[in-house]
C-alpha cells in the first residue's frame, strides 16, 4: 500500500487519463510536488509542429500566452526527445550544457526570464503524427538527472501515465474501427484532424481518395484546395466547428474533370483527444450535385463502361471531345466512338442531350 498521499493522489490521477476528460490538471500539479518544481505542463504537438494543447499548472498568464502564441516554435525540448521512446525521462541540464543554453534564445528570453531555468520533461506521446509530455519546471536548477528521474517516484509515475495512455489509445482505435465501418458501406471517406486541418488519421478510402489527386488534397501533412477562397473556406469551416463545438457540412464545387465533394464536419469523440486539442471528425463523399455522383447513377442505369463515364462526365464538364481525347492521351477518333455508343446507350441523337441528360435535375 501506498503510504506517501501526494503520490497516491498523482498515480490515481494518472490512471484516470483513459477516462472521456482526462485530469491533467490533476496529474501536473501531483508531478510537480513529486518531481519538486516551481510550475509543470502538459505540451502536446502534431507531426507539422502545430501545437495541439497546452495545460499549465503554476505558471503565469503571460508566460502561457507567450508560449502559445509565439515560443512554441522555438521550443528546445521537443526536437531535442523526438524519437525518444515513451515513458522516458529528460533534464535540460544533460541536455544542453550551459554553454548552449547561455546563446539560445528560447532559454534566455523565454525560460530563464519566466523562471524556468531547469525542464524535467517525461515524453507522454510520441507516434508518427503527434508527440508531447509532461514537464516539470524549476526556477533554480538542481542536480536530479535522468537516472534519478527514472526511479522510485518517476518511474511509477511514468509507467502509470503510460498504462493511462495506452488504454486510451485502444479506446480511440475501437471508435474510429467502428466509425469507419459504420460509413464504409456507403463508400464515404473518414480523417480525424485538427482545428488547422492537419490530418492525424485517415481511413483506407480516406487515403485512396487523397491518393487519387481529389479536389481536396493533403499537402506537408495539412488539408489543402488549389483555389485560395475554397482553401480559406475550408480552413475557417474547421475553425468555426473546433470553437462553437458544432456541425457544419462544406461542399467544394467541381474542378473540370475532377468531381467535387462534400464535407461533414463535426467534433471528434472525447476518447479521441490525449488532452484538450480540438480535433474533428471529417467526412468525405461525392457531392449531391457532382458530375462523380450523377455518373454513379447514370453509369449502372444505361451499363456504361468506366471510359465511356469518363466521356460524359468530361462532355458535362464543357470539355470538347478532343480536350478530353489529349487530356486521356486516346485518339479523337476512340473518343467520338465512344460518344456515339454513349448515345446509343441513353437514346440520344445529340451530344447537347447527352450533357443535358447527365446534369443534375
Amino acid at each position: 500500500m501506498i503510504q506517501d498521499p501526494v503520490l497516491h493522489r498523482t498515480l490515481e490521477a494518472a490512471h484516470h487519463l483513459s477516462d472521456a476528460v482526462p485530469p491533467w490538471g490533476d496529474v501536473l500539479e501531483g508531478a510537480r510536488q513529486l518531481i519538486g518544481g516551481d510550475s509543470a505542463s502538459f505540451i502536446l504537438f502534431s507531426h507539422t509542429g502545430e501545437l495541439l494543447d497546452c495545460q499549465q499548472r503554476g505558471i503565469s498568464t503571460a508566460a502561457e500566452q507567450e508560449y502559445v502564441a509565439h515560443y512554441h516554435a522555438h521550443d528546445i525540448v521537443t526536437p531535442a526527445t523526438t524519437g525518444s521512446p515513451e515513458g522516458t525521462w529528460f533534464d535540460t541540464a544533460e541536455l544542453f550544457s550551459p554553454e548552449t543554453l547561455s546563446r539560445n534564445g528560447y532559454y534566455v528570453d523565454f525560460m530563464c526570464r519566466h523562471r524556468m531555468r531547469q525542464m524535467l520533461t517525461l515524453l507522454v506521446e510520441q507516434s508518427p503524427t503527434r508527440r508531447g509530455g509532461l514537464t516539470v519546471q524549476r526556477a533554480e536548477p538542481r542536480e536530479t538527472g535522468r537516472r534519478q528521474l527514472g526511479q522510485g517516484v518517476g518511474a511509477a509515475l511514468a509507467a502509470a501515465i503510460g498504462q493511462a495512455v495506452q488504454a486510451r489509445r485502444t479506446a480511440t482505435e475501437h471508435w474510429f474501427a467502428a466509425t469507419e465501418s459504420a460509413f464504409d458501406g456507403f463508400e464515404e471517406a473518414l480523417c480525424v484532424v485538427s482545428s488547422k486541418g492537419t490530418v492525424l488519421r485517415q481511413s483506407p478510402r480516406a487515403q485512396a481518395w487523397f491518393a487519387l489527386n481529389q479536389i481536396l488534397r493533403i499537402r506537408q501533412g495539412r488539408l489543402w484546395h488549389a483555389a485560395p477562397a475554397l482553401r480559406e473556406a475550408l480552413y475557417g469551416a474547421l475553425a468555426s466547428v473546433a470553437e462553437r463545438d458544432r456541425r457544419l457540412t462544406l461542399t467544394l464545387p467541381d474542378e473540370g474533370e475532377v468531381a467535387g465533394c462534400q464535407i461533414d464536419l463535426a467534433p471528434a469523440a472525447r476518447i479521441a483527444r490525449l488532452g484538450n486539442e480540438a480535433l474533428l471528425l471529417l467526412r468525405i463523399r461525392p457531392a449531391p450535385d457532382s458530375i462523380d455522383a450523377r455518373l454513379r447513377t447514370l453509369g449502372p442505369a444505361y451499363d456504361l463502361t468506366a471510359a465511356e463515364q469518363r466521356v460524359l462526365g468530361a462532355l458535362i464538364a464543357g470539355q470538347s471531345p478532343a480536350q478530353h481525347a489529349q487530356s486521356r492521351g486516346v485518339s479523337i477518333h476512340t473518343v467520338r466512338k465512344q460518344i456515339a455508343m454513349i448515345k446509343d446507350k441513353m437514346g440520344c441523337n445529340r451530344q447537347i442531350d447527352l450533357v443535358r441528360a447527365g446534369l443534375p435535375t
